[in-house]
Parts: C-alpha cells; sequence; structure tokens
C-alpha cells in the first residue's frame, strides 16, 4: 500500500551513507599507495577521515541524483502529450526562460546548474563546519592575507 514511503526513504538515505563512506574510504586507500602519499596514522586517516571525507558525497551524490531525475523521461512526439500538459497548467513552450517544460522533459539551464552547484558546496562547508565544532578543533586561518600587526 502506501505506507511505504519511509522504507524507500530510508533505504535511499542508507544507500547514500553507505556510498558516501566507502566511496571516500576507497579513494583514500587507493591514494595510500602512491608514493607521494603518507599517512602519520594510517587507522586515523582510513576511519576518520574517510568519514570526513563521506560527507562531500552525503550531499553531492543525492544532488546528483535530483538535478538529472528526469533526464531518461520520453519525449512526448505527439500533440497529444501537449495538449495533456496545457490543460494540466503545464508551461510546455517556455523553452528561454528558467525551467521551462519541453515536450515532457523540464529544462535545465546553465543558471539553475550553477545555483544548484553553489548551494551544495554552501551545505557541504556548513557541514563540515558542524563536525569540526562538534569535534571541537579551532578554526585556525594561516597567511599573510590574516596576519595582524601590533
Amino acid at each position: 500500500g502506501g505506507g511505504g514511503w519511509w522504507r524507500k526513504k530510508v533505504l535511499f538515505w542508507y544507500t547514500v551513507a553507505f556510498l558516501s563512506y566507502f566511496t571516500a574510504f576507497m579513494e583514500t586507500l587507493t591514494i595510500s599507495s602512491f608514493p607521494y602519499y603518507s599517512f602519520e596514522d594510517r587507522v586515523m586517516a582510513y576511519v576518520w577521515g574517510s568519514a570526513f571525507y563521506g560527507v562531500y558525497f552525503v550531499v553531492s551524490f543525492p544532488g546528483f541524483y535530483y538535478f538529472d531525475v528526469h533526464v531518461d523521461d520520453d519525449d512526448d512526439d505527439d500533440d497529444e502529450g501537449i495538449v495533456e500538459k496545457k490543460e494540466k497548467g503545464q508551461n510546455v513552450h517556455n523553452v528561454g526562460g528558467g525551467g521551462g517544460v519541453i515536450r515532457g522533459r523540464r529544462r535545465v539551464t546553465l543558471v539553475d546548474t550553477l545555483t544548484i552547484a553553489c548551494g551544495h558546496g554552501m551545505m557541504i562547508l556548513t557541514l563540515l563546519d558542524f563536525v569540526r565544532l562538534y569535534l571541537g578543533i579551532p578554526l585556525v586561518i594561516g597567511g599573510i592575507a590574516f596576519a595582524t600587526t601590533a
């Protein structure tokens, strides 16, 4: 029936979390054999570093999924599909503006892409900062631009 929607959501987010950690762990593991990389504490790098790095994927995997969710939708090649969409109030001919529908497929513009990418970048930055605050790690910004003169 209709009560199983939460199972799909739980499975979706469990899969995202698992694949995020797995991807980050495998990337850390494969890069460790590169001669110019070394880890002071391999367990820390593999376990905790991968979890921290996985935050990037926790945001980006669902982002890519939802961004292209309609990429494989069939186009309506007949005029009936357009008439049905007009009757439902969907905009069929808005091809110059943002997010118009072209024959049954949502049009994704460059502005849509830029906005979504910037939003995902900000979500990642915020989540990483929340993790830093939770772990009690102070924010230290170095460099000449942040130097104070006495």
